[in-house]
């Protein structure tokens, strides 16, 4: 067993499991965008950064496993300034309409009817609207507002497979797409492809769906 403190608050874990799932347990919210149940320890988005007293910087939740006499903060004003200039730069290359919007509640409200529109242009047409990381972490954090320079990627909706249209403009590359077909279904169908600012998740040659390993 492991002793450990956090946000002063007394929990009692398990060596070895990460900071993340002992948290989880203990009903201490940390954001996270890369993080899944099924799905091994990833730290790629930063959200879910926590300082650990004695370590020289703050260390990824979801891969930092606890260890007994652990002191652990995971919501100090350093630990929110950074997340909420990470979820910022998402968010500069995401469409941001649905998530910053003052009269988001009002829509959900009064516009409930379904919709297809080709291309999400704000929180009626966000496929995701009802359930999305993104809105959650952003109420958390207060992000009412995005302060840097917006470049939305306006990249043309897929429609050239028979079962799955992609709008990349809704990715944020968290990589959870990627990891379950290669590490829970053993298929590798798709793959990160380009860096920076171009990185996409596609197949192999940009070939369809159908033309690859995909099930």
């Amino acid at each position: 067993m492991a002793a450990v403190t956090i946000n002063g608050k007394s929990v009692e874990g398990t060596e070895g499991e990460t900071i993340l799932d002992l948290a989880t347990s203990a009903e201490i919210y940390i954001p996270t965008l890369c993080n899944h149940p099924q799905l091994p320890a990833f730290g790629g988005c930063r959200m879910c950064l926590v300082q650990v007293e004695g370590m020289k910087s703050y260390v990824p939740a979801c891969s930092t496993p606890v260890k007994d006499g652990m002191i652990i903060h995971t919501d100090t004003k350093e630990l929110k300034r950074l997340r909420h200039n990470i979820l910022e730069l998402i968010l500069s290359e995401h469409p941001s309409a649905c998530i910053v919007c003052e009269d988001r509640e009002l829509c959900f409200r009064y516009h409930k009817e379904p919709t297809k529109a080709g291309k999400m242009t704000g929180c009626r047409f966000c496929p995701n609207r009802e359930q999305c990381d993104l809105y959650e972490i952003a109420q958390y954090l207060g992000i009412e507002d995005i302060r840097v320079e917006i470049e939305y990627k306006n990249i043309p909706v897929k429609k050239d497979d028979y079962f799955i249209d992609r709008d990349y403009n809704l990715c944020v590359l968290c990589g959870r797409c990627v990891r379950e077909c290669s590490e829970v279904r053993g298929v590798s169908a798709i793959e990160f492809t380009k860096r920076g600012h171009e990185a996409l998740v596609g197949t192999a040659f940009d070939k369809p769906l159908i033309e690859s390993a995909c099930i």
